[in-house]
This record gives C-alpha cells, structure tokens and sequence, in this order.
C-alpha cells in the first residue's frame, strides 16, 4: 500500500470519527438532520468537510476536523492539557473579531475521547461558513487591478484593528484568503488566525508563517511587528498582478543589492506599483506608518461608479409660503426638545451603567483580583461622573498588579515553569500596554529561560553522548553555538564530541575492513558523509581506497618468462564446474619451472590465490603446485600438491617485508597432452 493511500484512508477515517461523535453528542449550533458530507480539503493535521441539509444538499457551511493528536506532534505544548489550552487561547482570539467583516465567522467544540488501548482519539471540529477560496476566484476576474486594490482596501481594515490590539496575523498570503460571494458585491476574508500573535511577547517575536510572503525583518531575525504584516499583505497584491507568482523578500533583497531597484509585477498601473513598492521596502521605517494610512492610498485609486443623473434635472424648490415656514419652524423645536430629553435618558443610562462597573470593580479590587477590576474599570466612559476616580483606581490596580504578579512569576521560575510565567507577563501585557516594569520582568524571565535552555539542552547533549550517540550530542551543541558564538566551554564540549564521534566512526570502519575487505569500509565511511564530512574522514575514505588488492598477473614483471608462463586467459573450467581468469603452463624437474619475479618493496602484506587443475588433464596422472621465493631465494611458501579429482584450494600468504617475490610453476612429470594445466584467478597483493 502506497503512502498516498495511506493517507486517504486515515482522512476518511477521522471524518467516520466526527460522524459517530456528532451523533451521540450533537453541539448545540448543529441543526436537527445535517449530516457530515465529503472531504472538501486536507490540510497539516486536519480535514475540511461540507454539511449537508435533511435533502443532502450542500449548505453554506464547512467543518473543519482536527485530529487532535496530530496537533500535539506539531506543536509539541507539553502536554494534552497545555495543547487544550492553547487551542482554547487560540479560540478566544478569533472569538474576539466576531463581527468583523473581514474575518472567517465559525463556533467550534472539542471531543476529548480514548480508546480501549488508552490512545488518544479527541478531536476538535469548528464550523465555518463556507467561502470560496481566492486562488479559485481570482482566474474568473476581468479587471484585476480593481479587484486587487479593493483587497488591499478590505484587509487593510483587518490590519487596522490588528494594530489597535497590539497583535500580528504573520501569514497572509492568497492561500489565507477568501471570497464571500453572497452579497452584491464580494467580501474578503482572512483565514488562519492560529498562529497570529501579540508584538508585545515574552521573548520577542517567534519567526512564523509563509516564506513566499514573509518581510525581510521576520525571515531575517525573527521580528514581526504590525509593519511586517503591511509587507505580507503588499506581497501578497503583487503576486495577483504577477500572475500569482510571489516575489519573496531574498528576491527584493538580490535586487536591490544587483540591481539597483526591484522587479515590478507584470500588470498594473504605476500608481498602484508604487503604493505596493512603498508597502514592500525591504527597510520597515521605509513603509507606511500604519494600515490605516496604506488603506488610504488604496482608496485614491478606487474606481467609483458613475452617477447617471441629469444634472440639469437637479434644483430644489422653495416655496414662500410663510405658513409652511412657521410650521417648519414648530417642527425642528419639537425635534430639538425630543433630542435633549433622549440625551438626558441616555446619558442617565450610560452613567447608571458607569457607577454599576465603578462598583464591580471595586469588589474585584478588594478580592486582589487586579486584571479584572482594571478591565471594569476601563469600561467607564470619560463623560461620566466616576470617571477620574476610575482613571485613580487603574493606577492603584496597575500597581498592585504588577507587584502580585512579580510574586506569581517568582514562584513560576521556582518551579521551572517559564511557559506559565510567560503567559502571565503576556495577559497582564494585554491590559497594561507598553509599561517600563513589565518590559523589565519580561527580560527578566527571558534571560533566565535562556540560562535554563542552555543547560537542558547541555545536559540532553551528554546523555546522547554517554549513550554513544556523539554526532548527536556535537549536533546539539552545534545549533547552541549559534546563539553562544564565544562560549569556550561549548567550543570545547563540541571538539571532545565529534572527536568521540570519529574513533567510534574509524574504529568501526577497521572492524568492516578485517571481517570483509576494504570495500566495506570505504561503504562505510561514504555513508557517515552525509551526517558529518571532514578531511579526516575523507582522508581515512582515500587510505582504506589504497588497500585495494592488486592482481600481480595485471603488473609488469621485473624478470621471467611472462609471456610463457601467462599462457592464455580464462574461461577454462576446472573439474567441478568453476571458471578462471587465468590458465598457467607449468615446468618440471627437467624443463625447470616458469617463473616470474615481482618488486614489491615491502609495501604488501599478504599474498592471495585460488589453484586448481585445468579439467582437461582430468584423466592425468601430474600433479600441480606453486612455490614462492624471496629476493634472498629463500623458500616461503609451497602449495599443496593437486591431481586429478582434487578440489580447488585457496591460499593466503603472508609476505610482509618481501622486497622481491618469485613465483614458480611446477607439475611433476612432462606429459604434454594440452597447454596450461595450472588454473588460478590471479595473484593479489595486499597492504
């Protein structure tokens, strides 16, 4: 079963899951007969699927399934119930722009269910309305250019409200975004909130979303602010004028160092390109100073629709009738004491309202409940009569937070809690804004995180070490050292690693070369060089390279017969059926033996040959054999005899120190029937 099989099927089986679930436990906003119907689009661990009515007609509504094990795997929270708790904080996000033209409408609920092995089996289901996605719209569009600019100026008001809440969507690109096609004119929405987050966090901002469309600032260092989304969404109009093909901020970034300017998009008019070249400047001061301002601009080149009036058909008439004047008159004065009398009523009501938070507030505020009081607080409008007590009281609050929240985070960092700890310095951020104290604490907790990261990540690199997985440790220690460029115990901590790493390495590739030839161990260490390449490998890679056997036959010989004594090649069988390289002819104790001397320097060790009788003297009475000699004359090796019916034999000699080698031939009678009786398959040296 191929892996894309694979896939659909465990697809099929999560939406089967959402059906059982829905049926035995319906969310409230589930009408009565609607039905999960088929698998509209997949994405990183989820499915979107389309609701059927009681007929089975598609409605106006998707759900989307997420495996919620799947989730945990991505995101790695911790635990299941920091992963709940993440998708919740994730929820309240998008719960908080409901309303918002601009932003996908949905509800959602989670089904935390385990099977009977106690596997994880929960899933979260959130229905949305269902939308058109713009890369399927867009091909169906005339007037591209209006079109684009009418995006830029609806997501422009997302970004507005984005910035107003301190907060950065960080992937908008044609893929985020959608078409609502049910009213006259088309609405576009921006999807994918999920990995949206606040300027103002912990440990400064997190690189996240698309590379095709990230600023330079996000791809660079991780920063994104309320700009960076201004150059997302720019990108993102340049690639619907570009033919859908995006221009990332490397490309802009080549460029301008190359060339000297950018590459306009294809279609366009120059007042357009330029808006979206001033959105795009690779530098952040260099765009504009806020959404609303990039909207604006977008708004000069909007196209209005002619008025077909007649203006010559448009006066207004008066009449002199005075009667009618007074009547008038009587009219706007009853109007006007109307207005005063719903003034005062409303006023009375908002300030009724005023003084019943003023008051919730202050029972929040004696319970030490300070995030919620100074919420209550600052619901108070400036026009009521509690108004600068309530301004009084946020700083009291805001005081009294901040110092109870030190005593929070304290205990949080006793604990070794850093991910609660910056929670809480996030929320209180939310109600505080920019405040010296917070920023503070904040560098603060970041610092000590990054302490204790550096000592988890050193202690998870020596149990790889102790475990003998080196390569893994010095990977560890690699990465840390890109954020500690100067830290000599690092330095010395990724020496020592990769220097176990390649014993271990070379010791293994010895331990391949002695149980099955040099072959082996060049395998070996080619292999190692996809995880780690140096000279010391390559180097031990040429060395294994130079044990090579080599087929002394193959040689030049220094002295002797060779031309006799190599007397033809292969293809000559011995009696059971083996082929060979070589058939050899043979003296005797009266023609002397065919001999052929080789210098070989003491650069060789051992001396390898297969010897058998050639099957065409199988019926012979000789018998055949070798003897070796060294430089001195001196004997060092004879072979055992072989005749008729004995088997092939291999032998091994070593010759270490040989500087000169003679090998002889021998048969023991001068019957002469056929040439070459003596089959071997070479002569191999090795170091």
């Amino acid at each position: 079963m191929n892996e894309n099989t694979t896939r659909v099927e465990n697809r099929e089986r999560l939406r089967q899951r959402a059906i059982h679930y829905i049926n035995d436990d319906p969310p409230e906003e589930w009408l009565a007969g609607q039905k999960i119907g088929r698998i509209l689009g997949y994405g990183t661990f989820g499915i979107v699927c389309a609701i059927l009515d009681r007929e089975g007609k598609e409605t106006d509504e998707v759900v989307k399934i997420i495996n919620f094990w799947e989730y945990l795997m991505i995101y790695n929270p911790g635990s299941e119930k920091k992963g709940w708790e993440r998708i919740q904080k994730e929820k309240k996000l998008m719960d908080s722009y409901a309303g918002y033209n601009c932003v996908i409408n949905f509800w959602d609920k989670p089904y935390i269910k385990y099977n009977d092995q106690e596997e994880n089996e929960s899933i979260y289901i959130i229905k949305m309305e269902r939308l058109m996605p713009l890369e399927d719209w867009i091909p169906t569009v005339n007037d591209i250019e209006n079109t684009v600019i009418e995006i830029g100026i609806q997501l422009c008001t997302c970004l507005i409200e984005l910035e107003a809440r301190g907060e950065v969507h960080r992937d908008i690109k044609i893929d985020n975004i959608f078409v609502d096609l049910k009213g006259k004119e088309p609405v576009f929405k921006l999807g994918d909130f999920g990995i949206a987050k606040q300027v103002h966090t912990l440990y400064g901002t997190v690189k996240a979303g698309t590379i095709i469309t990230m600023a330079p600032e996000v791809y660079d260092e991780g920063k994104a602010t309320p700009k960076s989304d201004q150059y997302s969404l720019a990108s993102t109009m340049y690639a619907l004028l570009n033919r859908n093909m995006y221009y990332t901020c490397k490309a802009l970034k080549r460029d301008i160092e190359n060339k000297g300017r950018w590459e306009e998009p294809l279609n366009g008019s120059k007042q357009l390109k330029n808006i979206i070249k001033k959105a795009m400047s690779y530098n952040p001061s260099d765009r504009y100073d806020k959404a609303q301002t990039f909207q604006q601009e977008l708004k000069k080149l909007r196209k209005i629709s002619a008025v077909n009036e007649d203006n010559s058909k448009k006066h207004i008439e008066y009449k002199n009738n005075k009667g009618t004047a007074k009547k008038k008159k009587g009219i706007l004065k009853y109007v006007a004491l109307v207005f005063v009398v719903l003034f005062v009523a409303v006023f009375w009501k908002f300030n009724s309202d005023a003084k019943s938070n003023y008051q919730i507030a202050e029972g929040l505020q004696a319970e030490q409940k300070y995030d919620e009081a100074i919420q209550y607080y600052e619901k108070i409008p400036f026009f009521s009569t509690v108004h600068t007590s309530a301004e009084r009281k946020i700083e009291e609050c805001s005081d009294s937070y901040i110092e109870k929240l030190k005593e929070e985070i304290n205990s949080y960092l006793t604990e070794g809690d850093f991910e609660s700890a910056t929670q809480s310095i996030e929320k209180a951020q939310s109600i505080l804004g920019e405040n010296s104290e917070l920023n503070e604490l904040a560098s603060s907790v970041s610092e000590k995180y990054e302490i204790q990261k550096l000592e988890n990540s050193k202690t998870e690199a020596q149990g790889l070490a102790d475990s003998g997985d080196y390569l893994g440790a010095y990977n560890i220690i690699t990465d840390l050292l890109e954020q500690h460029t100067n830290n000599e115990e690092l330095s010395a901590k990724q020496a020592e690693y990769i220097q176990k790493y390649k014993e271990a390495l070379f010791a293994e590739a010895e331990k391949r070369y002695v149980e099955s030839g040099y072959q082996a161990a060049v395998d070996f260490l080619q292999e190692s060089l996809s995880d780690y390449e140096d000279d010391e490998i390559q180097e031990k890679i040429q060395y294994y390279e130079s044990l090579k056997p080599v087929d002394l036959l193959t040689q030049n010989n220094t002295e002797g017969d060779l031309d006799k004594y190599l007397v033809d090649y292969g293809d000559k069988n011995d009696s059971f059926g083996n082929s060979y390289t070589y058939k050899l002819s043979c003296g005797d104790l009266i023609k002397m033996a065919y001999f052929v001397r080789y210098a070989l320097d003491g650069k060789y060790s051992t001396l390898d040959f297969d010897l058998a009788l050639n099957d065409e003297y199988k019926d012979t009475s000789l018998e055949i054999w070798i003897e070796l000699y060294d430089e001195n004359g001196n004997l060092i090796f004879e072979s055992n005899h072989l005749g008729a019916g004995d088997r092939p034999e291999h032998f091994s000699v070593d010759i270490s120190g040989i500087n000169d080698l003679y090998i002889y031939a021998w048969k023991s009678g001068q019957e002469f029937k056929y040439s070459g009786p003596m089959l071997t398959n070479g002569f191999w040296v090795a170091k």
